[in-house]
């Protein structure tokens, strides 16, 4: 491969945290990896851009107090985590009412002491339910009806679910809403406790750099802006990636890109997997992040069902890590919508114009002078579709392909995509890669190449 670069014995597609931790996985166990990412910039979802002096993800994310791998992982790269107490909201029609603890819910208006009381109980259910299978063949919304009724899913449910799935809610497993309610019950420290989240100073771009400076420390290497357009395999096992119609031989290869991607660049043995991988269906999203001079709420997850809004929640970064330079409050909005969608293609202009309308006519403390500046950013594969009986069509860690094993946010399942979820992945699809490599060179080196 022209450019200086070295052969890698192994290759890793996709510079997201679940790229670079495979890649660092592999280098400590003597294998040396070189991760190509097409974009300028890594972190995937978790890239960061830069605000004033510092930096912010693209998109918002948080560590609970259940992110084990996260957090193992930020131990040892030596990366500090900072926790801090949050609250949740719930906007409805144009009131904000506390929804964080169980005693918020006691006195939650919109709903009848009954129905106030199911509510809570729920909340506790989830925390201690364990056999998610149990639920595998229901959806969400017959789960969530048939356990609190048909109102509190129209006040509480309806209006997320429609505005994070579309056309979809109906059909979205009741495994995959257990999970968000788990994950988020794991911030507390008991049942009628408050939350408690975490955050990295910079975002996600603190861990991805160490991880970089591992990787390089270690004999692996990091390419930016440079597209992986192929998969070369012989006798069903993989021998090279394509790169600028040059081929880059490695013993194994780890793809940790969106499905959809992966089966772009399969060769045309491996049609039958690729229609596996196609398969699956993605919503994209449409985030907008706001650098306010004030905050909007005391919150830092605003829940939001008002028929003005788009959108189905307000992130408020800025009540989490108030770090940001120059005073600027960070708060995301995100918009779940159909990648072919009118919306999804509008212009920047257009989709901030109508955040910012929808955000007036809300009964917040919002001011669009208040706006220093705001950005967006979309990402056509952001959600899985997860159906019922979605575990039988998420594909494993290896592949039908001899030395190509991928992670993706779909193994996960009923987990939503999250960055210790994936952390957890890389580290498994590490192990078998830098098992197959150790056995590939067991049986002898390549012409031309010196065994380890």
């Amino acid at each position: 491969m022209s450019g200086g670069y070295p052969r890698p014995r192994a290759c890793v597609i996709g510079g997201g945290i679940a790229g670079l931790t495979v890649a660092y996985e592999m280098c400590k166990a003597g294998v040396p990896a070189t991760v190509y990412e097409a974009a300028s910039d890594l972190g995937g979802l978790a890239a960061s851009v830069r605000l004033g002096e510092s930096y912010v993800d693209k998109y918002y994310h948080f560590i609970c107090g259940g992110d084990r791998d996260l957090l193992e992982l930020c131990g040892e790269l030596g990366v500090p985590v900072f926790w801090k107490p949050t609250r949740t909201s719930y906007l409805l029609d144009g009131t904000l009412y506390p929804f964080t603890t169980a005693w918020d819910i006691a006195r939650f208006k919109p709903l009848g002491p009954v129905q106030r009381a199911q509510l809570a109980a729920f909340a506790l259910h989830c925390r201690r339910l364990r056999d998610w299978r149990s639920l595998e063949q229901r959806t969400a919304r017959d789960w969530l009806i048939d356990r609190l009724g048909r109102h509190t899913y129209d006040v509480v449910w309806d209006s997320l679910l429609s505005a994070k799935f579309g056309e979809w809610r109906d059909r979205i497993s009741a495994p995959w809403l257990w999970h968000r309610i788990w994950r988020v019950s794991q911030s507390r420290r008991h049942a009628l406790a408050g939350e408690r989240m975490g955050y990295t100073e910079g975002g996600t771009r603190s861990i991805t750099t160490a991880l970089v400076r591992e990787i390089r420390g270690r004999g692996g290497d990091v390419v930016t802006g440079c597209p992986v357009t192929g998969l070369a395999v012989d006798a069903d096992s993989i021998r090279a990636v394509l790169i600028d119609a040059s081929h880059v031989e490695a013993d194994v290869v780890v793809s940790t890109v969106p499905l959809p991607c992966l089966a772009s660049i399969l060769p045309d043995e491996a049609g039958s997997y690729r229609d596996e991988l196609l398969g699956i269906d993605f919503i994209g999203v449409v985030c907008i992040m706001l650098g306010l001079r004030r905050r909007l709420t005391d919150s830092f997850w605003v829940n939001v069902n008002d028929g003005r809004a788009p959108f189905n929640g307000i992130i408020e970064y800025g009540n989490l890590d108030d770090t940001s330079p120059l005073g600027t409050h960070v708060a995301y909005v995100p918009m779940y919508l159909d990648p072919s969608s009118d919306r999804y293609r509008a212009t920047d202009e257009e989709l901030y114009a109508e955040c910012v309308e929808a955000l007036e006519a809300l009964n917040l403390r919002f001011r669009r002078e208040a706006i220093d500046e705001y950005r967006v950013f979309r990402d056509v594969h952001a959600q899985a579709i997860c159906p019922p009986n979605f575990s039988g069509k998420v594909p494993g860690i290896s592949s039908p392909i001899k030395g190509l094993y991928i992670t993706d946010s779909t193994q996960l399942y009923p987990e939503d995509r999250n960055r210790s979820g994936m952390i957890r992945l890389a580290k498994a699809a590490a192990r078998v890669a830098v098992r197959r490599a150790s056995e590939t060179h067991q049986r002898g080196s390549r012409p031309g190449e010196a065994a380890p």
